[in-house]
């Protein structure tokens, strides 16, 4: 390895004072040999892509992490109050641990959105317990109940933004919670 390194030292590298090896440009990405005798793509790193979705605008961005995105329209205030309520007091309800796991993820994601949608100007008319921190919880009695309350945030969801990808997670992740409370109550 030594050897290896020492064959490699800087005048090994130039003749006649000038580098021998041709680098490419600072902008020019680099392709692995393996991936080019394949036929293959260069695969990007996650979240140095600029990605367009339909209805849906970037709510957060990291290197190294996919963008975090939020639907492109905003939620009025009172609607943000109610799927607040209504998480509050399925989080006091009986619920299996993975659907309770479920809901506190979907609350987190709808305050970030909430957050961002009422951001500067708008922010004063923003209510800063929508999601947490209301007093008088009461769980809702029963599986049907339950059920219900998953189903008006559902419906809520469904009529307050339009149809996009950061969306349609939080629904699948919804839908999830409810067939997690319907199979505890078999």
């Amino acid at each position: 390895m030594v050897r290896v390194v020492e064959k490699l030292s800087d005048d090994a590298l130039k003749l006649e004072g000038e580098w021998r090896i041709q680098t490419d440009s600072y902008y020019d990405q680099f392709v692995s040999p393996a991936r080019k005798s394949e036929g293959k793509k260069r695969k990007p790193r996650p979240g140095t892509t600029y990605r367009v979705s339909n209805n849906a605008v970037e709510l957060q961005w990291r290197p190294g992490y996919l963008p975090r995105q939020r639907p492109a329209q905003i939620m009025n205030m009172k609607n943000h109050k109610k799927l607040g309520r209504t998480l509050q007091c399925l989080h006091v309800s009986r619920i299996p641990d993975s659907a309770y796991q479920r809901l506190s993820r979907l609350q987190s994601e709808l305050e970030d959105w909430m957050y961002a949608e009422y951001a500067n100007e708008r922010r004063k008319k923003m209510d800063l317990h929508a999601y947490y921190g209301a007093g008088d919880i009461q769980g809702y009695k029963g599986t049907p109940r339950i059920l219900n309350a998953v189903d008006r945030v559902r419906s809520m969801l469904i009529e307050s933004y339009p149809n996009c990808k950061p969306l349609r997670d939080q629904l699948k992740n919804l839908e999830t919670a409810r067939l997690q409370i319907v199979s505890m109550s078999s």
